[in-house]
């Protein structure tokens, strides 16, 4: 439970901070955390900054988290419609998702901490103020897909980049490995990410 709060006013924090489109951010054994789409939309920074987060961010984000937990803000749970979701995160590409896909009932639930609303089952702490020490530690990057393609046409050339290194790679450890057979062994997946290139490169 206090991980899950945690990770809610990391969520809250960020989405001040820099603007960005929440997606999952679970509690898990030794912390938290929260996938998060760097689209950038807050005014508060340059555009430069508003596309990754790196280890130069964790101060300002752990400063805002703390002054989030001296708000003491409660937690509230709020019971909606799934229209009702789908219509107030139409601005977010990944909670419509998770909407049409993985919440098969009429209603389900958010909580509420501050500015912060997200689908979430609960439970949580009382208050932010239950959340007494917390420590960014780490930052990372997530592919994120739909039906097969990045997900991001903001990304295009990052993602036509990472799809071309794939295919390298499996060419390169193909030949590596087995050089007798590299080439049959390796040509469904290289005809799979050559596909994939194509239709990357002319916007699907």
């Amino acid at each position: 439970m206090f991980w899950h709060s945690s990770a809610h006013i990391m969520g809250e924090a960020i989405e001040r901070l820099y603007g960005g489109h929440l997606c999952y951010g679970p509690p898990i054994e030794n912390g938290f955390y929260y996938d998060v789409f760097m689209c950038g939309c807050s005014p508060n920074t340059d555009q430069n900054e508003l596309s990754s987060v790196s280890t130069s961010h964790f101060n300002s984000i752990e400063t805002s988290m703390k002054s989030i937990c001296n708000e003491k803000q409660p937690f509230e749970r709020l019971e909606l419609t799934k229209d009702e979701l789908i219509e107030m995160f139409s601005y977010n590409q990944f909670k419509v998702r998770i909407l049409k896909e993985k919440i098969k009932e009429d209603r389900t639930t958010v909580y509420r901490c501050g500015t912060l609303i997200d689908l979430c089952r609960g439970p949580h702490v009382r208050h932010t103020g239950n959340v007494k020490a917390l420590k960014v530690t780490k930052v990372s990057i997530l592919l994120y897909y739909k039906e097969n393609y990045f997900i991001s046409t903001d990304a295009n050339v990052c993602n036509k980049t990472q799809t071309i290194i794939t295919l390298v790679l499996i060419l390169f450890l193909s030949l590596h490995l087995r050089p007798n057979v590299a080439l049959i062994n390796a040509f469904p997946l290289l005809l799979c990410y050559s596909m994939r290139i194509v239709c990357l490169f002319f916007q699907y």
